[in-house]
């Protein structure tokens, strides 16, 4: 409820993405020193390590937000000769700088926590502490919210990142006042363990972060979801008959490039699919903000057998275990050429061996034709 409220206030204010992402940054920058601020003083004056780690990632979270408005005024710099495609990616690199400051501090929080545990130190709270601690929590939610909220609207890794950074935070700051009711309670003093924890937790962070950026950098896999309903709607535009391997490149969270691979019947003039590519391409660019480049592949319709040939072949080939599909099928009925793409999973190592493995399968059924092999990674 509040999400979709949220959203919809944003939809009427029709801020750009630039503004909404500088607006959460500055609200997590102000933000995260107030609650730093206030945790680091509950933490030296209740002598709790737990407290001043939490603070430490507080204050950490605040520079994390300045990198990432950093990043975004050097992402949208225009084109130039050296970067024809931009600089989106310089959001990637700056939430690496991030993965990697969180990482650092939980490593100097972890070395600090076990010297509490080597050398113990009591701690002691009262009550107002512990109920300044309880809004703070409260507080560090709504930041959680905000910055996923934003980071979804805007499609930026980056706050999203900083949103599940401080969901982190909230279970840091919970662990924290276990452990001084538990201190207050049973007079056990585990505020060492507790701080080893929350540094470890602070760590995990940190290298799930570095791992999901890197990713970005060296191009991962679009969202299967994504892919299957970029090709419903690319089908939906006649006489497009098959849409197969879309191939994403992403220059950025607001820069995307694909490749995807049309079935045209062979009686389609050039300029009728010409013009069919140019409306699909149009219509994804405005819906999914990725710019698609087409390649056509032609699908014989006048041999009747044609049909039954393919239906037959794709049984043999995806018998294969490492043959995921066929597409691009045609038959040369006055040469006896069987033209066709196989697509395959990354566990092939060699596709030279894997193709002939293909061709003498296919070749046990239909010995006298020429089987014209094409073999393609799945990536999507």
């Amino acid at each position: 409820m509040f999400k979709e409220s949220f959203l919809n206030y944003l939809e009427k204010k029709n801020y750009t993405r630039s503004s909404l992402i500088q607006s959460a940054g500055i609200v997590g920058i102000i933000s995260n020193i107030i609650l730093a601020s206030i945790k680091l003083i509950v933490g030296i004056t209740s002598n709790s390590i737990a407290i001043i780690s939490d603070a430490a990632n507080n204050y950490t979270d605040a520079s994390s937000s300045i990198i990432t408005i950093i990043g975004l005024k050097l992402s949208e710099k225009p084109r130039d000769k050296e970067h024809p495609l931009g600089h989106g990616r310089v959001e990637y690199i700056s939430g690496l700088i991030i993965s990697f400051f969180i990482v650092l501090t939980g490593f100097e929080l972890l070395k600090t926590s076990i010297s509490r545990i080597m050398f113990p130190e009591y701690t002691h709270f009262i009550t107002i502490q512990l109920v300044v601690l309880s809004i703070l929590i409260i507080g560090k939610i709504l930041i959680s919210r905000f910055d996923i909220i934003i980071g979804e609207k805007t499609n930026s890794d980056a706050l999203i990142a900083s949103g599940m950074d401080a969901r982190m935070d909230v279970l840091a700051s919970l662990l924290t006042v276990i452990s001084a009711l538990i201190s207050i309670t049973t007079g056990l003093y585990i505020d060492g363990y507790v701080g080893v924890i929350l540094s470890l937790f602070i760590m995990y962070t940190g290298f799930d972060l570095i791992k999901d950026t890197t990713s970005n950098l060296i191009g991962k896999r679009p969202n299967k979801k994504l892919v299957e309903n970029i090709k419903e709607d690319v089908l939906k535009f006649k006489p497009i008959i098959g849409a197969y391997d879309l191939m994403a490149h992403n220059y950025g969270p607001t820069f995307k490039i694909g490749i995807l691979n049309l079935e045209f019947p062979d009686y389609i003039t050039v300029e009728e699919a010409y013009k069919t590519m140019d409306l699909a391409q149009s219509y994804i660019l405005k819906k999914y903000g990725i710019y698609l480049y087409f390649s056509i592949n032609s699908v014989n319709t006048y041999n009747k057998n044609v049909k039954k040939y393919e239906k037959e072949i794709k049984s043999i080939i995806t018998k294969i275990p490492e043959a995921l599909t066929i597409y691009n099928f045609y038959y040369d009925e006055k040469n006896n050429i069987f033209r066709f793409t196989v697509i395959i999973g990354f566990d092939v190592k060699d596709y030279s061996c894997f193709k002939e493995k293909i061709v003498k399968e296919v070749e046990k059924d239909y010995p006298k034709s020429t089987i014209d092999v094409k073999i393609e990674f799945d990536y999507s």
